[in-house]
């Protein structure tokens, strides 16, 4: 097999309290309920490095963030 895409993937929760994957694009992040779905998603070749997983004060800010972005675009 030759390498064709490297990309960095790590454990991180998902809305529900569950588990999934996410992917760790230059640009963008995508989440993925389970390594299947992110092997259909990544091209033949693909090469994955793991990184630590998300700590729960991460999830934790991320969270606050979205919930202030939804409170501005949706007051009230």
């Amino acid at each position: 097999m030759i390498p064709t895409e490297f990309t960095y993937i790590r454990r991180a929760p998902d809305w529900n309290g569950g588990f999934g994957l996410e992917r760790l694009l230059e640009e963008d992040v995508h989440f993925f309920d389970n390594m299947h779905s992110l092997r259909q998603a990544c091209p033949a070749g693909t090469v994955f490095f793991i990184c630590p997983p998300m700590a729960d004060s991460e999830f934790v800010e991320i969270n606050e963030h979205v919930t202030r972005m939804l409170d501005k675009q949706f007051p009230g």
